[in-house]
């Protein structure tokens, strides 16, 4: 599943430090076993896939929020040994992501719901225009997009 960890809208929190990687984990899960997540209780509905576009978006979003760099090498690290991770730039998710345009304007977001799309899987994200088009793109292509939110209230 791919997991769109961008958000247009985030801020920093209420003391203005950066999130680190036991913060970005914990958007994840709350449960660890030392270095990993612990697979037995990651919530079912993230099955332990993240694409590599994901993981690309969280160094963008890293960098342009000034997040020291030994932070998100070490987010990075956890969650590539943590979950398998999803090439984008298989056939099935080109194609998805070329007709996704139509509905999302952002190529980036594209190929993130095309790598949930392509592998029939529910998606995770924070995306403020991926949420917008929530309905459209569960109706269209059957698959469950949740916000963060959703899974923890």
């Amino acid at each position: 599943m791919g997991v769109a960890g961008s958000n247009p809208d985030f801020e920093h929190s209420e003391n203005n430090v950066p999130p680190g990687p036991d913060e970005m984990l914990e958007t994840i899960t709350p449960h660890r076993r030392g270095n990993t997540l612990d697979p037995e209780v990651r919530n079912p509905a993230l099955k332990g896939r993240r694409g590599v576009i994901s993981i690309f978006e969280l160094q963008a979003k890293s960098a342009k929020l000034n997040i020291p760099v030994n932070r998100v090498v070490e987010a990075v690290r956890v969650i590539t040994s943590s979950f398998r991770v999803i090439p984008f730039h298989t056939q099935p998710i080109i194609e998805h992501a070329f007709e996704l345009r139509g509905i999302l304007g952002d190529y980036i977001d594209c190929i993130i719901v095309a790598t949930a799309v392509s592998l029939g899987e529910d998606l995770v994200t924070e995306d403020t225009r991926i949420l917008s088009q929530r309905k459209v793109l569960e109706e269209k292509y059957k698959i469950k997009i949740h916000s963060y939110k959703d899974l923890v209230i």
